[in-house]
Formats: C-alpha cells, structure tokens, sequence
C-alpha cells in the first residue's frame, strides 16, 4: 500500500511544464501523482486592429490565445431639437453614432 493512500499527498508547487500552455501541474513528491489545473492568461495589453476600427485585440504571451472585444471613443452626448432623439454622442474612430 502506498505512503500516500494512508497520509496523503505532498505536492510541491504548482509549475508550467510547457511554458507555451496555460496549464500548470504539480507533483506528489513521495509517489509522483500529477495534478493539473488551467492558469490565467497572460494578456498583452489591448490594441486596435486597424486605424479607423474600434475592434480591439489581446493576444496571450504564453500559448497565443486571442481575446476580442470592440472599444469605442464616444464624444460627450451633445443636445439635439426636433428629432426624435434628445441625445446624440459620436465614436471618434469609427463614426458610430448613440442616440438617447
């Protein structure tokens, strides 16, 4: 009977044993068990996409996931009369226009 079934593991730290993967594992230093577990990505900072686009995009450092989002640059909501809006507010990059 192993140690381990009577006492219980004893990992050492969580490691990367591929660092181009966001999976971590340790291992029982007296039997050799394995555990796994995801870990966070590790995210460069968000960018725009193309000049004129309010598409952003992050790419992990570690295993090259991409992550997406879209971004706009909206001006401040501006008064508008006999419309049947009262707000108007536009995105500087793309031209999107918000009505309220």
């Amino acid at each position: 009977m192993k140690i381990c079934s009577l006492i219980g593991h004893k990992f050492e730290g969580w490691n990367y044993s591929d660092p181009h993967i966001c999976v971590q594992n340790r291992v029982c230093i007296r039997c050799s068990y394995k555990k796994c577990r995801s870990s966070p990505h590790d995210y460069t900072s968000w960018e725009y996409r193309e000049e004129g686009a309010c598409e952003q995009e992050r790419i992990c450092l570690r295993c090259g996931h991409k992550s997406k989002q879209t971004h706009h640059e909206f001006s401040e909501w501006t008064r508008v009369t006999g419309k049947s809006y009262d707000r108007i507010r536009v995105c500087s990059r793309c031209g999107l226009e918000e009505y309220m």
